[in-house]
């Protein structure tokens, strides 16, 4: 594919560089202009005359190179910040679904020992550590892509179910027990909320998308 020329940018620079060169040619100009109508022009046309216009067509360009300037440098801005949003978008959606489906892998299993404490305990020792540090570790080498703010909320959530889970396995049948399991439970629909949550920003970005790509073909004008 020919690479096409990015005349929304190309455009305000020539016309600057046409106004600097007219900038070296009309001094001089005005110089010759004067001399000939002190010369050969009517007497109305004075030199104060000449300067006024020669002025008037000075402010014109100049207000001209300013506002195509503005216009290039708000091109410009623009590209700028839809490429980084491009970016962010690539960067952020493979680390979301890795710890989308991670997340739901472990709630399919969850939901297959019917939330049992004992079950839920033993299932959760493959996916944290004994303390809350070695959670975070362990989902990072799970979802390296996912960013810090998923992989240390997960692993919190992962880190007390599992200790809700192992006290309410090991309490017997009395009322502690019941309030370790209720906040197992609560855990555990922290987790499928996160997942909901996960869900909803992958969807947000792959909205978001194609909107940004076509805003980046529009500023370098392809």
């Amino acid at each position: 594919m020919n690479p096409r020329i990015n005349w929304p940018l190309i455009l305000p620079l020539a016309f600057l560089f046409v106004v600097a060169i007219i900038g070296f040619v009309v001094p001089t100009w005005l110089v010759g202009l004067a001399r000939a109508v002190r010369q050969y022009g009517p007497s109305e046309l004075s030199e104060q005359w000449l300067g006024f216009f020669g002025n008037v067509i000075a402010a014109i360009l100049t207000g001209a190179a300013i506002l195509f300037a503005w216009f290039a440098t708000t091109r410009q801005m623009q590209l700028t910040y839809f490429t980084r949003e491009e970016d962010r978008i690539e960067r952020e959606l493979p680390g979301l679904w890795s710890a989308f489906h991670w997340a739901s892998a472990i709630l399919a299993e969850i939901d297959n020992v019917s939330m049992r404490p004992g079950n839920v305990n033993v299932l959760l020792r493959n996916y944290t550590g004994p303390t809350l540090d070695d959670c975070i570790r362990i989902v990072r080498h799970h979802n390296p892509l996912t960013n810090d703010r998923w992989q240390r909320r997960i692993a919190s959530v992962l880190y007390f179910m599992k200790h809700a889970s192992f006290a309410a396995a090991n309490r017997g049948s009395d009322a502690e027990s019941s309030v370790d399991e209720v906040f197992m439970r609560t855990m555990i629909g922290d987790l499928r909320a996160d997942t909901l949550l996960i869900k909803s920003e992958i969807e947000e970005y792959e909205r978001s998308a194609p909107v940004v790509r076509k805003a980046i073909r529009d500023s370098l004008g392809l």
